[in-house]
């Protein structure tokens, strides 16, 4: 069960909940996967300075990932499995990665009232 604040804010995914709350928003996912990801090796290479790399994610329309040089990621509208598996995919490019029990990790509802 998910444990939401005063503003909405969700320490763990939900079930049934978040699939409510994505009739009217959407779920964000926040992850520290290592000290760094090479964005070049991703085939970026039409960034400026310290832009993120954005890519599509999921077999869902919409679902997108912005990932970050200093090693973080974030979904927006992509299913937990999916973001697993989009991790899983570019290991060989994140730098001195976090095992998975030990990464920081945030989920976030978002929803549109």
């Amino acid at each position: 069960m998910t444990h939401a604040d005063q503003h909405g804010l969700a320490s763990e995914p939900s079930g049934g909940a978040a699939a409510a709350a994505c009739a009217t928003g959407f779920q964000a996912c926040a992850v520290l996967a290592g000290t760094g990801i090479d964005l070049a090796a991703l085939g970026s290479t039409d960034r400026t300075g310290a832009a993120p790399l954005v890519v599509e994610v999921g077999d869902r329309p919409g679902g997108v990932a912005f990932l970050f040089r200093y090693g973080a990621a974030v979904f927006f509208g992509v299913p937990v499995a999916a973001v697993e598996d989009h991790l899983r995919r570019i290991a060989p490019q994140i730098r001195q990665p976090f095992p998975a029990a030990e990464r920081e990790t945030e989920y976030l509802d978002i929803r549109i009232e």
